[in-house]
């Protein structure tokens, strides 16, 4: 069964995500193979890669699951179908206010891919996010404060609310500005989270940003209605976001970079949407030169998921020697690239190996950010 450099019992947790598996009537799995499965370390990486409501929602294809994983994924998927019909409600909500506002924005990954891609419970997402330009910000912040958003931080049960200091260097140093957040008081949801990101990377200087909104739409969908992207430019998003996050040191140490969730999310679509248009993906992707991000994207996706791309797609965007596809780096802008020591599959699902080689190199970035953030703090 196994077909990769995967442990057994992540290559079970993988086949049970593909779209191969949705297909089929049954997964069948022997009784010694059954016995090769470590249950706990299945539960725990069904969790922490936040798969776990597509995974219960085919364990129904194997025969003589345990009763006690059976059991702790269906708490998690009905936990993920309370939350989503709370958050359904507050992104409709922003949305109104967004649109009463006519700002130029358009919400991003789960906020769409939880309630168009996904069946109830089997996505769920942390926050709320969306993407503008920095010239909208001003707008949007006085638009969400109407519905009761404050911008801050959560600590000890409160929100705290943000400094004009701290406001200025996420708007200067980073991709997104200080979140906002408003109490909900719900078991799974005691606040609801919304980010605003402006930029795509500490790379772009914002007219990535104003290419990818420029063709915005009013989702049609029955479960959903709310603005966003034509559907190549938000898959490239979601590229953008996954490679950012898997190369940048800060991101790794803190266990975000690799997460199956991101890649299943590329997976779905792909296999999802027939009309896709990979020339079109391509060219927007070159002119915003993102061409590297969609890369790294679809061939590790095509690792953890074969047969979703075509060859000659991979190859469109670039070949398999690639140095970018074993570096990492300080920040997306920083000029520090550091190579893996570790293949990906050794590091895919083992999350301290790679936290433990990436602390080795995050000494001059850290000193690089706290220089930065000194230096606001004295204007």
């Amino acid at each position: 069964m196994q077909v990769n450099d995967f442990g057994f019992t992540e290559n079970i947790l993988l086949q049970l995500c593909h779209e191969d598996c949705e297909k089929k009537k049954e997964f069948v799995i022997n009784a010694e193979q059954m016995g090769e499965i470590d249950w706990a370390k299945f539960v725990g990486l069904a969790i922490r890669h936040r798969v776990a409501g597509v995974v219960y929602n085919r364990l129904t294809k194997i025969e003589k699951v345990p009763r006690e994983v059976e059991r702790s994924l269906k708490y998690i998927f009905l936990g993920q179908i309370e939350r989503n019909k709370f958050q359904k409600q507050l992104i409709l909500e922003l949305s109104n206010e967004l649109e009463k506002c006519e700002v130029n924005y358009v919400f991003l990954k789960g906020a769409v891919l939880n309630f168009c891609y996904y069946r109830e419970g089997e996505r769920v997402s942390n926050d709320i996010d969306i993407l503008t330009v920095r010239s909208q910000l001003s707008k949007i912040a006085e638009a969400v404060k109407k519905v009761g958003y404050i911008q801050g931080k959560v600590r000890n049960g409160e929100i705290v609310a943000a400094t004009p200091k701290q406001i200025v260097f996420n708007q200067l140093n980073t991709y997104e500005t200080v979140p906002f957040f408003k109490r909900v008081d719900k078991i799974c949801m005691p606040f609801s989270e919304f980010d605003v990101n402006f930029r795509l990377g500490n790379d772009d200087i914002g007219e990535a940003s104003n290419e990818l909104i420029e063709e915005n739409y009013l989702v049609d969908d029955t479960r959903l209605a709310i603005r966003t992207m034509r559907l190549e430019k938000f898959f490239l998003y979601l590229c953008i976001h996954l490679y950012r996050e898997a190369i940048m040191v800060f991101k790794i140490i803190k266990g975000d970079d690799l997460l199956l969730y991101k890649f299943l999310d590329i997976h779905r679509i792909i296999c999802v949407e027939k009309s896709f248009n990979w020339q079109y993906l391509y060219s927007i992707a070159e002119k915003i030169h993102r061409i590297e991000d969609v890369h790294y994207t679809l061939y590790f996706t095509e690792m953890l998921f074969p047969k979703t791309i075509d060859a000659k797609i991979l190859q469109l965007f670039g070949n398999s020697n690639a140095l970018y596809l074993n570096q990492y780096r300080g920040k997306d802008n920083s000029k520090e690239v550091y190579e893996w020591k570790t293949k990906f599959s050794d590091r895919m699902f083992n999350e301290a190996a790679r936290i433990k080689e990436a602390k080795t190199n995050i000494g001059a970035e850290h000193h690089r950010y706290r220089k930065i953030k000194d230096e606001i703090n004295l204007k």
